[in-house]
């Protein structure tokens, strides 16, 4: 994982970027419970690299449990795409327990992923 990534920058001078293998995650997590009352959803920008169709999945967890597995649709070439997710499609509408994100490869080809 690089935190400052250069290129490619959706805005400001840097990204995260992440290779990753197989069922490997960029893992997002909070170091304290979080409630989502009020929120309705996760929301993130997305690159594809050179290129693109990664099979990526969101995983939320719950007190350090994941919850669900969410398939999101694979990033194009070259190409920054929002991924928006209803929190109830994650298990996490209206918790006082969230704590974390997965965003994973769902195979073994290798995936860049950036945010």
């Amino acid at each position: 994982m690089n935190t400052a990534s250069a290129a490619p920058v959706r805005r400001g001078t840097s990204a995260v970027s992440v290779t990753a293998g197989a069922w490997a995650a960029l893992y997002l997590r909070r170091q304290e419970m979080q409630s989502t009352a009020g929120y309705s959803a996760v929301a993130f920008w997305i690159h594809g690299g050179q290129s693109g169709g990664q099979p990526l999945q969101v995983v939320s967890l719950r007190n350090g449990n994941t919850q669900v597995f969410k398939p999101i649709t694979p990033p194009l070439a070259g190409t920054w795409t929002r991924v928006v997710i209803p929190l109830s499609e994650l298990g996490l509408a209206n918790v006082s327990d969230f704590d974390g994100l997965w965003i994973q490869n769902r195979c073994e080809a290798e995936i860049e992923a950036a945010s």
